[in-house]
């Protein structure tokens, strides 16, 4: 006996891409599309008896911004929920994570990558296209970077552009008109935060964290 094929609903979705997913997902032996509609209702009003298992939905839709997904996930057996984009930004890509949207991919991605967005929405199990990926670490790497800033505070900060404009222990001490024993003591907190063991270091860092012009230290 065959596996049963995963239940599909697509909402919002132009008729020519609609179609395309249609044709995609009835080609295989583990996904019926089970229903299509327009963007006029909410998607719970026009699932009806249906019970997909992925509902998939287009956030190029005009009556996207209104879609309740609290609603879609409140029903008796929600569906995963699989959202296709023309791009995005972090910032939506944060707001569709906090609307319980864990499964997203490009619209240009390829049939294979179409393929594999819907199995793991159907198996619950999260999945971004590569380019959401980068996305995603991109804003990680973003936010250890502020994380690192926020460790510093504002004179160890100054004492980083002034190391990495090549100024001295007691160059700095005399330009910040304070006792050398201070500004070491900055330099031993902002070298043990940053983790770095010499000035090279913390210049490099300071210059792929945008700290810093590179230009300015190195013309």
């Amino acid at each position: 006996m065959g596996q049963k094929k995963k239940n599909i609903f697509i909402w919002g979705a132009s008729f020519l891409i609609a179609e395309g997913l249609k044709s995609l997902l009835n080609g295989t032996d583990l996904f019926s599309v089970a229903g299509i509609s327009g963007s006029i209702e909410q998607p719970v009003d026009v699932m009806g008896e249906i019970t997909p298992d992925v509902l998939v939905v287009d956030a190029a839709a005009d009556g996207f911004q209104e879609v309740d997904f609290g609603t879609v996930k409140r029903t008796a057996n929600p569906p995963a929920v699989l959202l296709i984009v023309d791009t995005i930004t972090r910032n939506e890509f944060q707001k569709y994570s906090e609307a319980g949207i864990e499964n997203i991919v490009l619209k240009n991605a390829s049939a294979q990558e179409l393929l594999n967005a819907v199995e793991s929405a159907a198996n619950r199990r999260k999945n971004y296209s590569s380019e959401i990926l980068d996305i995603i670490l991109g804003s990680i790497e973003s936010k250890q970077k502020a994380e690192k800033i926020n460790q510093l505070t504002p004179s160890e900060m100054e004492i980083v552009r002034l190391i990495a404009g090549g100024l001295t222990t007691k160059q700095i001490a005399a330009r910040r008109n304070v006792s050398f024993h201070t500004v070491n003591t900055h330099r031993k907190n902002i070298f043990r935060k940053l983790e770095v063991s010499n000035a090279s270091e913390l210049t490099m860092k300071a210059i792929k964290a945008g700290w810093i012009d590179n230009i300015e230290y190195y013309i």
